[in-house]
């Protein structure tokens, strides 16, 4: 850990383009990061020399681990703001690299890590350590290799095969590596094929020899955003369709209106025109005769889906729900909880999905009760539940059910534009913020649309942070002492 907050401690000019440059054009994985803007993040300040440790953390560290920081704190010969790490899935291990803006002062600063010199080679020389970390040190920059166990493996040529390979054809040269870049993360990475997976007899849909999976990340002082795609090897985005007759299609909203206040947590995916033959095909690769049966057996009830299905769950009473979980026994936990779980079925199939459920339920001897739309069960004397057809859809909960409209996490992101999305959201009027006198305010979004992009949106507000991990970090640490408290 310290090691790494060393390489990020101090950054200067933005080298991305020469960095990249460096990687040759059939790396199989290539990220870049700013590792200054993640150290900023976290509440570290650098510069002039020294580093200024966010009190959070320094309460945490040892006498040792403050005195490793304080040498860090000295360098200032590393560009924190563009570190690459480059990788081939048949490597033995990952290579970062990053720019030196004073040599002489990194090899000091190996010296008291205790890193002693292998070998010298060309204008290289290699530095390592008992635990294996393998540091090669050029004129600009310095390339690590960590956790390098196999004896013949040759760091230094391995970078100037790197380099030799580049200077041929690099990254930046080809369609998707014109992409990354810009971001406080960006990442792309060759798709494995069946055989590099372990897989045969196995195709991914969709997906030509060559694809690419491009991941860009970026933190500002509330929020952390990520956007992902898939790529052919032109550059150009995927669209998944090849599994769904006439393309995605997106979440019926309207559905989600019988999820309660209660349901945080939201999932909610759209299986309109999903070819389950082809599902099936793929699903069943690699399994033996038995496991395919029993895939079989399951289809009819997937033919029948046609729209969304969702599941929201949550604490139905806030930290008392919580305390029935953590101290009570299983009837208490399951109480503790608020559950909706809804299938959307082809046109008047839900009516027969719905009585194949009943004759279930009569078989298994549990005490049923007829509702004006399904069935309920009683669990115990504590525990019912509901499984009923409205609007098309079976829905199974441990409530009475109706169309509630005040779920804060359905109401907060646009599901009709998803094609599938997990939500959380909790405020100050959700019942367990409010019992741990929280002052956050927390989304976190996980989205599919149609065009091909997934997107991961996580904002936290509140607290007196500056920065994303900061803000992170102190909620967690206060609602771990608020948690023990109540349970106290």
């Amino acid at each position: 850990m310290i090691a790494v907050v060393t390489l990020m401690a101090v950054s200067c000019s933005d080298n991305k383009p020469e960095l990249l440059k460096q990687v040759p054009a059939d790396t199989d994985l290539v990220a870049l990061i700013d590792a200054q803007a993640i150290l900023e993040s976290a509440g570290f300040v650098a510069g002039d020399g020294s580093l200024q440790v966010p009190q959070y953390v320094a309460d945490k560290l040892s006498d040792s681990q403050m005195k490793d920081l304080a040498e860090a704190a000295a360098l200032e010969c590393v560009d924190a703001k563009a570190v690459v790490i480059a990788y081939n899935y048949s490597d033995p291990s990952p290579v970062a690299f990053f720019t030196l803006n004073s040599r002489e002062e990194f090899v000091k600063y190996l010296s008291v890590r205790k890193y002693d010199e292998m070998s010298a080679e060309d204008g290289y020389t290699l530095y390592g350590d008992a635990g294996g970390s393998r540091v090669v040190v050029g004129q600009n920059q310095a390339y690590i290799y960590d956790g390098v166990r196999n004896p013949v493996f040759m760091p230094i040529t391995e970078v100037k095969g790197m380099l030799s390979s580049a200077a041929k054809s690099d990254i930046t040269s080809t369609p998707a590596g014109k992409k990354i870049g810009g971001h406080t993360v960006s990442m792309l990475a060759a798709i494995p094929s069946a055989s590099q997976l372990g897989v045969s007899n196995m195709t991914i849909p969709g997906m030509p020899e060559g694809s690419m999976f491009l991941l860009h990340a970026d933190l500002t002082g509330t929020e952390l955003k990520a956007e992902s795609a898939c790529l052919d090897s032109d550059g150009k985005m995927l669209m998944m369709d090849d599994v769904v007759s006439g393309g995605f299609s997106t979440v019926d909203s309207e559905a989600l209106k019988y999820l309660t206040a209660d349901e945080s947590l939201v999932m909610a995916f759209s299986l309109k025109g999903v070819d389950w033959n082809r599902v099936m095909e793929l699903a069943g690769a690699g399994l033996s005769r038995s496991e395919r049966a029993s895939l079989v057996m399951i289809q009819p009830y997937l033919n029948a889906i046609d729209g969304t299905v969702a599941v929201g769950a949550g604490f139905a009473d806030g930290m008392t729900s919580v305390s029935k979980i953590i101290n009570g026994n299983g009837s208490e936990s399951l109480s503790g909880l608020s559950f909706t779980a809804l299938v959307q079925l082809k046109e008047e199939r839900a009516a027969d999905q719905l009585m194949q459920l009943k004759g279930l339920a009569q078989l298994s001897g549990m005490s049923m009760t007829n509702t004006d739309s399904g069935f309920s069960l009683a669990l115990d004397q504590s525990n019912t539940i509901y499984v009923e057809e409205h609007d098309g859809m079976i829905i199974v909960a441990n409530h009475p059910l109706h169309r509630s409209g005040a779920n804060r996490t359905v109401a907060a992101l646009p599901w009709g534009s998803y094609t599938g999305a997990i939500g959380l959201v909790l405020d100050k009027s959700d019942k367990i913020v409010s019992d741990l006198r929280m002052d956050y305010e927390l989304s976190v979004e996980l989205s599919g649309s149609k065009d091909g992009k997934s997107i991961l949106v996580y904002t936290l507000k509140g607290g007196d942070a500056k920065g994303l991990i900061e803000r992170t970090a102190k909620c967690c640490m206060e609602a771990s002492d608020a948690v023990d408290r109540w349970l106290k």
